[in-house]
């Protein structure tokens, strides 16, 4: 991995890309959505650096999870980047990830690039194995940042755990304050 993840202030949003600017550096990246990333909010992605023959790109993610995912994706057999973004952006992953243990090739041939060879194949690949990535949970990005505040200072995943509840109750609040909130319920 080259970059797990960029750090900054939303500078521009499209449908499915954003630029962070960190150190006066504009990142472009592609994400399945941009619905919870607003301009000049500071905000984390979760990176991929992807590299071709005569392409780079980088694709982020809200969660370390959604990032899994997707590499799970690219991972089968003819499917790319794009495609697997098509499936990511779904408005509820658990019935991407049902459909795809449940070998329902129909539902995941609604999105774009998925056709019938791509849908047996991600069944053939992922089915049985994408448990292992449930629940893909929706955190707030102050949220999400307060997350990686703690882990930097030696928290472990388990005691993170027990209060992202807590903290999901006020998602909006400044992360500093998210963090004092942590820390008094840790």
């Amino acid at each position: 991995i080259m970059f797990d993840y960029i750090k900054g202030t939303v500078t521009f949003t499209k449908e499915r890309s954003v630029t962070i600017e960190n150190n006066g550096i504009g990142y472009f990246i592609q994400t399945p959505s941009t619905r919870e990333l607003f301009l000049q909010q500071e905000t984390t992605l979760y990176i991929h650096f992807y590299l071709r023959e005569n392409q780079i790109e980088l694709y982020g993610f809200l969660t370390p999870k959604q990032r899994d995912f997707f590499l799970s994706l690219i991972g089968v057999k003819g499917l790319g980047p794009k495609s697997a973004l098509s499936l990511l952006s779904s408005d509820n992953i658990e019935e991407v990830i049902a459909a795809i243990n449940n070998g329902n090739a129909g539902f995941l041939q609604r999105f774009s690039g998925i056709g019938p060879k791509a849908s047996q194949q991600i069944i053939l690949d992922l089915r049985g194995k994408i448990n292992l990535l449930q629940p893909l949970e929706k955190i707030s990005p102050n949220v999400a940042q307060t997350i990686d505040a703690l882990k930097n200072i030696g928290y472990t995943q388990t005691e993170i755990k027990k209060i992202i509840p807590i903290l999901e109750t006020t998602p909006d609040l400044p992360i500093g304050e998210l963090i004092k909130i942590a820390l008094k319920n840790i």
